[in-house]
């Protein structure tokens, strides 16, 4: 969990990391703030804070995927005006958040790999040429979940993930 490991020295925060690894923190805090049960305009405002660092990174160095999603409209902006959000922008905002941070060569961790994974059986239409390997059967069965269900599942996939992770980790170490 990437939000439980920081250093505090008389109460302020030593980050010292790059614009991408905080971005990745936010990403990661978004993901785990989700799967919490976290008040959903809490979520969009890390996760918002997470993608603006890799949109503008991204717009830096002129990716073309920034691109597509200009030209496809996708609005990032829904969170200026608070007078409701859908929850599963939330997913959206997160998805679009690590595509970016992975198009600039950063390092998905576990959760996002899962997250990332779930958000498109959930919604196949954002699938990329990348998840080519998605079945029907899979995706029907998915988009039948209901919020609580993709929520439940999520922490649960996420939580093994990281424990696969860590054991891989520990074998390596070995």
């Amino acid at each position: 969990m990437i939000s439980k490991k920081f250093e505090v020295d008389d109460e302020v925060v030593a980050v010292g990391a790059s614009p991408l690894e905080i971005a990745k923190i936010q990403i990661e805090s978004a993901i785990e703030m989700l799967f919490q049960g976290h008040h959903p305009l809490a979520v969009h405002a890390v996760a918002e804070a997470g993608l603006q660092i890799v949109r503008d990174l991204a717009s830096d160095k002129e990716l073309p995927l920034l691109q597509s999603l200009e030209v496809a409209d996708v609005s990032f902006d829904s969170s200026k005006n608070f007078a409701g959000i859908r929850q599963d922008l939330n997913d959206v905002t997160i998805f679009w958040a690590i595509q970016l941070f992975d198009a600039l060569g950063g390092k998905q961790t576990a959760a996002m790999h899962s997250f990332y994974a779930g958000v498109v059986m959930k919604f196949p239409e954002l699938a990329s040429t990348q998840v080519a390997g998605l079945t029907a059967e899979i995706t029907a069965i998915a988009k039948k979940l209901t919020r609580e269900e993709f929520l439940r599942y999520g922490a649960a996939s996420v939580q093994s993930a990281r424990a696969r992770a860590e054991q891989k980790l520990a074998q390596t170490l070995q």
